[in-house]
């Protein structure tokens, strides 16, 4: 649970290769933490905040609903980015984030490791997948 003030700070402190946001997002509205309570953030202000660290991580995982409308203002953060293009459960970001890490920490590239993502999520017929934007190259170093 961070605030998006502490966004910047954090990722500066920590230095990571993978920035992994899981949150719930509804009306252009990503839900973080103030004094331990929900609040919404505007997909700009999450950007703005995010855009405000000094470090550049490899990989940003934006892992909540429609989060395909912050990569665009994001892409300067990191090479690659990866998103929902419409609604998703949190079983479905699980997935996501578990297939992915197992594939990069195992020394796949970022676009092998979400060719597994699709394989393993496409048996869900309604859901959309996520999306890879930018460096299907990139590895964890």
């Amino acid at each position: 649970m961070i605030e998006v003030a502490e966004l910047p700070d954090c990722v500066d402190a920590t230095r990571p290769q993978i920035v992994h946001l899981a949150a719930h997002s509804r009306d252009g509205a990503v839900f973080l933490t103030l004094a331990i309570e929900p609040v919404s953030v505007q997909h700009g202000h999450l950007a703005q905040a995010l855009l405000s660290a000094q470090h550049r991580p490899q990989i940003l995982l934006l892992n909540f609903c429609r989060s395909i409308a912050v990569s665009v203002n994001i892409q300067q953060v990191a090479p690659a980015v990866i998103c929902w293009p419409d609604r998703v459960d949190d079983g479905h970001c699980r997935e996501l984030a578990n297939v992915l890490c197992r594939g990069l920490a195992g020394g796949d590239s970022l676009g092998a490791s979400m060719d597994r993502v699709k394989i393993t999520l496409s048996r869900y017929d309604a859901l959309a997948l996520p999306q890879l934007v930018g460096d299907a190259t990139a590895r964890l170093r």
